[in-house]
Formats: structure tokens, C-alpha cells, sequence
């Protein structure tokens, strides 16, 4: 309940959110073990496990979508022109 004792959802209080620092970081080699066209990416999403979330424009009574997980990826590209 919001402090004049109406229920949460249709109090039309504004609420703050702290500011949130995302880092993603990306490494890209290419011509892997000297072979032209081999490249290897790896990638961390959300380093620091911010756990942000993704707020609504405007006052839709919506609660936060929260957003993905720190994720891990490697990705293996060979490159050939046909």
C-alpha cells in the first residue's frame, strides 16, 4: 500500500531508481593458429552481475522486465570465399 493507504498499483507516486553500470566485454582473434579466415570470439555479458532491469517509459503500473544474465559466449567463425 502507498502511504495514503491506496493499494500500490494505483498510487501515481513517482519512484527513483538508482543508476546501473553494464560492462560487456568482447575479444576477437583472428587468422587463428595461422589459418586464414579462423577467428575465435569470446564474449561476457553483464560482467559484474548488475542485475539491472528494463523500467517502463511512462507510469503503466508495470513492474520492471528484468533483464538477462550474466552469459558466457565463444564463437568460432572459418570464413571461405566460394
Amino acid at each position: 500500500m502507498a502511504a495514503n493507504g491506496t493499494p500500490e498499483i494505483l498510487s501515481h507516486e513517482a519512484h527513483r531508481f538508482a543508476p546501473t553500470t553494464v560492462c560487456n566485454v568482447n575479444v576477437r582473434r583472428t587468422d587463428l593458429a595461422e589459418v586464414k579466415g579462423l577467428s575465435l570470439d569470446v564474449g561476457v555479458s553483464d560482467l559484474g552481475s548488475s542485475g539491472f532491469s528494463y523500467l517502463g517509459p511512462y507510469q503503466g503500473n508495470l513492474a520492471p522486465l528484468p533483464a538477462p544474465s550474466r552469459s558466457i559466449t565463444c564463437r568460432i567463425e572459418l570464413e571461405r570465399e566460394f
